[in-house]
């Protein structure tokens, strides 16, 4: 894990210097940087950095689920930075236009690991994936709609092949903080 912050870093600080250095000087020194809310503690450490090395320019976050970044950038026509949760997200702005040179090997800066987080002792005693369809247990997931990861929990229960169905009828959906959600004890698994 990290090698992977590590690497998240490593490609966002790449990105907010070469910003800087292709131009920012001749605009208002504020930076926009619309950024799935997952990745928000790498980059607000990134943030930090970046502020050290050039405290004349503001970055100023958006953090939010990815699928409501294209709806967002589409009405306001501002941002200067983009990092969805998923690249089928990544994939709208370049059709749209918003990302003009995108290469997949070279712009894939961090990726998603599922795991299964419990309280403390695990008191449903969560051993597999197939323990989410058992009836009673409240699940947390995140809303495929609003958020990357939701998109990776669907993908997630097909590939392991059992209903997603029956993992609906106890899911809580959260969008985009679904971490935050676990650690306010919003369900129980």
């Amino acid at each position: 894990m990290r090698n992977e912050t590590a690497a998240l870093i490593s490609w966002a600080a790449t990105a907010l210097a070469a910003l800087f250095a292709v131009g920012c000087e001749d605009r208002a020194k504020n930076l926009l940087f619309h950024a799935g809310v997952g990745q928000r503690s790498s980059l607000n450490e990134i943030k930090e950095l970046f502020r050290e090395r050039h405290p004349d320019v503001q970055v100023d976050f958006a953090y939010k689920g990815s699928g409501y970044f294209i709806a967002d950038i589409t009405r306001s026509q501002e941002g200067d930075l983009y990092m969805p949760g998923e690249v089928f997200y990544l994939l709208q702005a370049v059709e749209r236009g918003f990302i003009t040179d995108y290469d997949p090997d070279r712009d894939i800066a961090a990726y998603f690991v599922t795991c299964i987080i419990t309280p403390r002792g695990n008191p449903a005693r969560v051993q597999t994936i197939e323990d989410f369809a058992r009836p009673g247990l409240r699940v947390g997931l995140g809303n495929p709609k609003a958020c990357a990861i939701g998109i990776w929990h669907e993908k997630t229960f097909k590939k392991a092949g059992f209903s997603i169905e029956a993992v609906r009828k106890s899911q809580f959906y959260c969008n985009g903080k679904l971490v935050d959600e676990i650690l306010m004890g919003k369900f129980r698994i």
